[in-house]
């Protein structure tokens, strides 16, 4: 029951970044971030996945939103390190040095 409750915690803490604003009174749109990490996890294996994720790092604005995004579609990224995979996508991928998400990591 505790895990239950700690998977319950953990979402709801995603949720809750996922609709913060962004500081000057605006809403950040989850919703271009999640339906490009939604449009991944319906690829059919991971090297396809990868390459539909690209759109998701100029559609997301930061790690915690990314983040949110793959926990509700969990199948696109599986059992990979969220925070790592970005981070490699950031430094290897030169197409998308310049995205919103890598430039938020700074």
């Amino acid at each position: 029951m505790g895990r239950v409750r700690g998977v319950a915690a953990l979402a709801v803490a995603v949720l809750v970044l996922a609709g913060c604003g962004d500081g000057n009174g605006g809403g950040v749109d989850a919703g271009g971030c999640q339906e490009a990490v939604s449009r991944a996890a319906e690829a059919a294996n991971m090297p396809e996945r990868k390459q539909r994720l690209q759109p998701a790092f100029e559609a997301c604005e930061n790690l915690a939103e990314f983040t949110a995004a793959v926990a509700r579609y969990p199948e696109a990224l599986e059992d990979i390190d969220v925070e790592a995979y970005v981070r490699e996508q950031c430094e290897k991928v030169e197409a998308l040095r310049d995205a919103a998400l890598c430039e938020a990591l700074g």
